[in-house]
């Protein structure tokens, strides 16, 4: 070993050359053999990429997007094809046009043709010295004699019952036809007796309940728009002040749109109960319809903006207060339901406030006395039009003898209660977003309207 040790020392250039023509062709081959993998990946990779261009180069992805909620798109991915790319444009614009037909209909079928009652004041209707006279108008117009609520009363025949001091003069008038019947021919000291004080006093009372009785025959429905709309004594709450009860106050432009509102909607039910209370087109007087009497509607209030002007609250919320449901107080002012906790859409729609609704919503509590069996026709009549549903109802008994002592004759031989509906009532925001003031618009959670500049309109 010793011998070999010393050999390679000596000649340690034949060794080194000796390693170096073994190792390299086999550190050759190996390298190769990396480079040639590495290259490989490299052209699959390449022929990969082009292949990707290529195909997506020659595929087209043809779609057309749902127009119903639910609905699955219609999708196809091909490569171009002109017969094919015409049948889906003309699909595409055929719904397009379906759609806004839909919602060109839908703010039609929501607005009804109603415009505002005093032409010029919404959306903002100028500076103050023009828009003051414009509230006041609006104002008159709603509580005038003739006009506006009297107006939408009158025209289903509603009316309060006999004024008590007109009754008290008609049954003093008759005592005393009576009395000077009794004593004809008698001396004029005679007295009557107790047997004919009592048989007045029966005569008087008959006559009482005729009164009642004609004054029912004459109305299709017991209601005038001050008792039914005036909050009172029990003062606005979570509701809607009216114009009853603000008729002393500055009122914003927000406050009368609100007023305006609350308006179309009053006429909604309004008829809803008119049509309830007609059989075969011929109108029942209060003692054979259905729907005895309107006791109370009561609107929620739309909170507006303070800081923005005489608004009806502070929080931004459009349904008002939401600790507790909408109840009217009735009877000795007492609650006509239970508090409860927020309501929640029924329908979906209030779902859609903010910038990207489709409706504004309010909540209604219409408060009536009518016959238990004709609740479902009442409600099927308020959601006729699919803008108004009734979202529940509560009904509990009346005392019939203590509402014919105030003058609300029933009729006989029915089953009359007191039924308290919650409603939820949606406007089309394509037909009432137009008409916003930015007091309303911001409650509702919607940018302001943009201000017309003498250059154009600046957002």
């Amino acid at each position: 070993m010793k011998g070999v040790l010393e050999w390679v020392k000596s000649h340690l250039l034949i060794v080194i050359f000796g390693a170096v023509i073994v190792l390299v062709p086999v550190g050759g081959v190996v390298g190769s053999i990396i480079w040639n993998g590495s290259l490989k990946t490299g052209f699959e990779e390449s022929s990969n990429e082009w292949n990707r261009s290529l195909r997506s180069a020659s595929t087209v992805n043809y779609s057309v997007p749902p127009l119903l909620e639910g609905e699955e798109p219609l999708s196809q991915s091909t490569a171009p094809n002109s017969a094919l790319t015409e049948i889906y444009r003309a699909e595409r614009e055929r719904r397009e046009a379906e759609a806004a037909e839909a919602a060109e209909r839908l703010v039609s079928l929501s607005s009804r043709g109603r415009v505002p009652l005093v032409e010029g004041l919404f959306p903002e209707g100028g500076p103050e010295r023009t828009v003051r006279p414009l509230i006041a108008g609006l104002r008159r117009v709603l509580v005038g004699g003739g006009s506006g609520y009297d107006a939408l009363f009158d025209e289903i025949n509603a009316g309060g019952p006999p004024l008590v001091s007109r009754v008290r003069e008609q049954l003093e008038d008759a005592r005393l036809r009576r009395s000077d019947d009794l004593l004809s021919g008698q001396p004029d000291d005679a007295v009557l007796t107790p047997e004919q004080e009592s048989q007045i006093r029966e005569e008087l009372g008959e006559r009482r309940y005729g009164i009642y009785r004609s004054r029912a025959q004459d109305l299709n429905v017991y209601g005038d728009p001050r008792s039914v709309l005036a909050t009172g004594s029990e003062g606005p709450g979570p509701f809607s002040l009216t114009p009853f009860d603000a008729e002393d106050r500055s009122v914003s432009v927000g406050e009368a749109f609100v007023w305006q509102w609350d308006y179309w909607i009053v006429g909604d039910l309004l008829r809803a109960v008119d049509r309830t209370n007609t059989v075969d087109g011929v109108r029942l007087d209060v003692r054979r319809a259905p729907v005895k009497r309107i006791v109370s509607i009561r609107l929620s209030k739309v909170d507006l903006p303070a800081e923005q002007g005489a608004g009806l609250g502070a929080s931004p919320s459009p349904f008002g207060s939401r600790d507790a449901r909408p109840t009217p107080r009735i009877g000795g002012g007492q609650p006509a339901g239970a508090p409860v906790g927020p309501v929640p859409s029924h329908t979906r729609r209030a779902a859609g406030g903010g910038p990207e609704g489709a409706y504004d919503v309010r909540r209604v509590v219409l408060v009536v006395d009518a016959e238990s069996g004709s609740l479902a026709s009442l409600m099927s009549e308020i959601s006729g039009d699919g803008f108004v549903t009734v979202v529940g109802v509560e009904a509990e008994s009346v005392d019939r003898l203590s509402l014919l002592a105030q003058g609300y004759d029933y009729g006989e031989d029915n089953h009359v209660v007191r039924a308290i509906i919650e409603i939820e009532s949606a406007a089309a925001r394509g037909w009432l977003e137009p008409l916003m003031p930015d007091q309303v618009r911001a409650a509702y959670g919607l940018p302001p309207r943009p201000v017309e500049t003498e250059d154009g309109f600046d957002g």
